[in-house]
């Protein structure tokens, strides 16, 4: 169906033209037949990340971190997921640790393909200042996601840290759970 008007309208970009004409155009392709599997039961009210793929990690600056009251380290954290873009990804918070200031910054993010595969990643700072000589912990940033190849709930996680202190040496971390 193709159907020609005119219609009053504005002067946009200042041509002294303010008609215009206005062809709609209806088109349709090929039937596709989508089978579409019920939502887990287990699955009401968390985030959904159906994915191919993904990783998480983090790093540190500075590294080694010997934390003093005032003074500022950075962890940045990449998520990367395979099968979504970098839109469709869950929102990272930074802990709430006791006696420290955690300041997150703006997110990078992008969306890539690689082998014909959409891959989004999204990296996250979180800034850290202590406020106390008390020793802390900065926890795990956990990721559940439901991996479609092995059709089941998986999760990644970044390592627990304990940032060294001047007087006991090496920060500590807590091995990570990797996918499956």
């Amino acid at each position: 169906r193709v159907e020609l008007r005119k219609l009053s309208g504005l002067d946009l970009y200042g041509t002294g033209n303010v008609e215009r004409t206005e062809q709609p155009i209806d088109l349709s392709g090929p039937s596709k037949v989508l089978h579409v599997r019920p939502a887990l039961a287990g699955a009401a009210g968390t985030h959904w990340l159906p994915a191919r793929d993904v990783y998480i990690q983090s790093r540190w600056h500075p590294d080694p971190w010997m934390p003093k009251i005032g003074v500022p380290a950075t962890q940045i954290v990449t998520l990367g997921v395979g099968g979504l873009s970098d839109v469709q990804l869950p929102e990272i918070t930074p802990p709430v640790i006791q006696g420290v200031s955690v300041y997150p910054s703006r997110i990078t993010q992008s969306t890539r393909i690689e082998s014909g595969v959409v891959v989004g990643t999204r990296i996250y700072k979180f800034t850290y200042v202590p406020r106390s000589t008390t020793d802390f912990r900065v926890p795990p940033i956990t990721v559940p996601w439901w991996n479609l190849a092995k059709s089941r709930m998986d999760t990644v996680s970044t390592d627990a840290f304990t940032p060294a202190r001047a007087s006991s040496g090496q920060a500590q971390s807590t091995a990570a759970q990797q996918p499956a």
